[in-house]
């Protein structure tokens, strides 16, 4: 498998691109329950449910209506929203529900405007 740049990434909300995105992350792991008993010296495990989460970060753009605008008026609802996270000019993180849990703008006197979205999955995460 070939290595993949970084600026070939990018980030897609239902099918529209997300303007200016600089960085997406996605954290997927199992729910991992213990299991150990009273007389049991080592601990015992039990893998559970999978599980994800992840950011998107961009410069700031509110002028792009279909992904910046459309992630701030998710956030501010209870509606679900389709991603899909590229790592590559065609590869891609498909997520088709999931919802926006945070949003964090920032400014720097001697910088850019960013904005950050945090988003939690509901089902599952598949790879294109």
């Amino acid at each position: 498998m070939a290595a993949n740049s970084g600026i070939d990434g990018k980030a897609v909300l239902s099918a529209a691109t997300i303007a200016k995105v600089t960085e997406w992350s996605l954290d997927m792991k199992h729910a991992v329950q213990d299991q150990t008993g009273f007389t049991e010296t080592w601990e015992s495990k039990l893998k559970g449910l999978l599980g994800a989460s992840g950011s998107i970060k961009a410069v700031f753009d509110y002028a792009d209506t279909n992904g910046q605008t459309a992630l701030h008026t998710a956030f501010l609802t209870t509606a679900s929203i389709a991603l899909k996270l590229y790592y590559s000019t065609t590869g891609y993180y498909n997520i088709a529900a999931a919802f926006i849990d945070g949003m964090k703008p920032a400014n720097k006197v001697d910088g850019k405007v960013e904005i950050e979205f945090s988003f939690v999955v509901s089902g599952a995460v598949t790879i294109a």
